[in-house]
């Protein structure tokens, strides 16, 4: 009696930083370097990661697979009083593919605008200590526990939107945010553009329109 086993191996090495000024808050506020001015931020990441599957569990799979997936990103902030300006480059290839690999923009969207948005920020909007931000431009999204809208960390390539979005956070961790976007769609679609990654930029959809409205209740929320 024989046994077939499917296994997945995934190799991961990331190296990241950040650099900001004392007074920045635009993303991390960790690793501050005080030398840096107060408004400025820059943050990176490169991570490659190797992936080998033996035996396919798709229906139409045959063989073995394995990629090289590489993925960069470069983020870049400038802040001045209330307002910030954000802008947040990637950079998702692949590479050492098979034959017949199911390649999509899940794992191939070579040097796009992730991210390119104003930020307007203001304390004590309807109460002492309540926290307000309203974001317009190309975004990613954290929606709640992150469980339905998130912004990528596994997968090779992000998820982004066209539009704006406003939080608030109560002194006791309450937040409400709202948000009304288009969905952009990742390029190239092509099977060989994306085994070749080519570069073609993301543009927003015309017809999908998301948006929507979360609250979250920090008392709800039990510690495990």
């Amino acid at each position: 009696m024989s046994h077939k086993l499917t296994y997945l191996i995934a190799l991961v090495f990331l190296t990241s930083f950040h650099v900001c000024g004392n007074g920045a808050s635009l993303f991390d506020t960790e690793n501050r370097v005080e030398t840096m001015p107060s408004w400025f931020y820059a943050s990176g990441s490169q991570r490659i990661r190797y992936e080998s599957l033996n035996k396919q569990f798709r229906s139409q799979g045959r063989g073995s697979d394995q990629q090289i997936a590489l993925r960069t990103l470069l983020a870049i902030g400038i802040k001045s009083n209330d307002f910030n300006f954000v802008i947040e480059a990637g950079d998702s290839r692949a590479f050492l593919d098979d034959n017949g690999s199911p390649l999509s923009t899940s794992m191939v969207n070579p040097i796009e605008l992730i991210q390119g948005y104003l930020m307007w920020e203001h304390q004590n909007l309807f109460e002492k200590d309540g926290r307000s931000s309203l974001r317009v431009g190309r975004l990613t999204l954290d929606v709640g526990s992150r469980r339905l809208v998130a912004r990528s960390k596994f997968r090779n390539t992000m998820n982004t939107f066209s539009g704006a979005e406003w939080k608030y956070e109560t002194k006791r961790g309450n937040q409400l945010q709202m948000f009304y976007t288009l969905p952009v769609n990742r390029a190239p679609g092509d099977t060989s553009d994306l085994k070749n990654n080519r570069i073609e930029y993301d543009r927003p959809s015309g017809r999908a329109h998301f948006w929507g409205v979360s609250y979250t209740d920090k008392s709800l929320i039990q510690d495990h």
